[in-house]
């Protein structure tokens, strides 16, 4: 019987459950809602996945090439959602174990409706007349928000979720600029969105939502340099991860007023640490969610039933279709050759 390794199962453990009705023996490690911070040491790792056959990793893993070594019959990583900058590609790649995402529908509509309720939470102001109101107030001239008619909202990043954050918002009368080196310039066009160089869309976008993988060419783009060239009275989203911002150089621009707003449901330590100056923000400034804003039941569920999926593939020796680590393949199977 093949086994598989939940590193973080559910509380109500219906990830193990799918598993293991596909017929598949399974252990599990510390509940991620019990143990949001548990770290795996080496020496877990060595002991969970020396005989595991494939592992569904959670959110809170950091997986790196040599906790695979040791690993001989792994064949998957598997993810139930979209983000895998905690996992390393390149050494799971040497091991010959394919990694594996689950990039549902539902997650990316999810992430895209989080992005309009979060610019909406902001140009109108809410958390501040919602404050004023439960303070006994009522409202004043302060009380008026913007609009967002007429404004330019900038994407950086034109992928899966860019694209639907622009199709969500394309009969709102707003200007849609994008930036991304891997996107045909017509492409965009044809959603009405104009593809430009990233330091043009910051000087000219009003909003501006980051929607970037998180590795090398991405980590830290938007530094002091960049949030330079935004305009004062501009708002910066980010819900992809928190490595793509510069966070003291962000904490600089909003406490020098060079940037008014910024929502953020990303941070480069999460959970976010208690000390973090972005908590001496009020919310009608720096709108802050434990990377959690998108999350839906639908797409948790989906999601879960795509890992699933996944990993009833590569245990039947076919290789799933979101492998993120093609190279990998040949020397997958090499270690695992095809049924007869």
């Amino acid at each position: 019987m093949a086994k598989v390794f939940v590193s973080g199962p559910h509380r109500d453990r219906r990830d193990v459950r799918l598993l293991t009705e596909q017929g598949f023996e399974v252990v599990s490690g510390p509940g991620v809602e019990e143990s949001p911070r548990h770290r795996f040491t080496p020496q877990e790792w060595r002991r969970y996945l020396s005989d595991a056959d494939a592992m569904l990793v959670a959110s809170r893993d950091r997986l790196r090439g040599e906790d695979l070594r040791d690993a001989p019959r792994l064949r998957a990583v598997v993810k139930a959602s979209i983000g895998v900058d905690r996992i390393d590609l390149a050494g799971a790649t040497e091991a010959g174990v394919l990694v594996v995402n689950s990039p549902s529908r539902e997650n990316y509509i999810g992430v895209a409706e989080a992005v309009v309720g979060l610019m909406l939470a902001h140009s109108k102001r809410m958390f501040a007349v919602e404050q004023t109101l439960r303070g006994g107030g009522w409202k004043t001239r302060t009380s008026r928000g913007d609009l967002l008619a007429g404004t330019t909202l900038g994407l950086v990043g034109f992928g899966r979720i860019g694209s639907t954050v622009a199709h969500r918002l394309s009969t709102w009368d707003m200007e849609i600029l994008a930036s991304d080196p891997y996107r045909d310039r017509a492409e965009a066009a044809e959603q009405g969105v104009q593809l430009l160089p990233l330091e043009e869309l910051l000087s000219r976008a009003d909003v501006v939502s980051l929607h970037v993988v998180l590795n090398d060419e991405t980590r830290r783009m938007i530094g002091r340099e960049q949030l330079a060239l935004m305009k004062p009275r501009g708002m910066l989203i980010n819900t992809s991860r928190g490595g793509v911002v510069d966070e003291p150089a962000l904490v600089d621009a909003l406490e020098d007023g060079r940037l008014s707003r910024a929502a953020l449901d990303v941070f480069e330590v999460e959970p976010l640490p208690m000390d973090s100056p972005l908590r001496r923000f009020p919310p009608e400034r720096v709108i802050l969610t434990p990377h959690t804003i998108a999350n839906t039941h639908a797409s948790g569920e989906a999601g879960l039933r795509m890992a699933v999926e996944s990993v009833t593939a590569v245990l039947a020796g076919e290789v799933p279709e979101h492998v993120l680590n093609r190279d990998a393949v040949p020397a997958w199977r090499a270690r695992f050759p095809a049924p007869a």
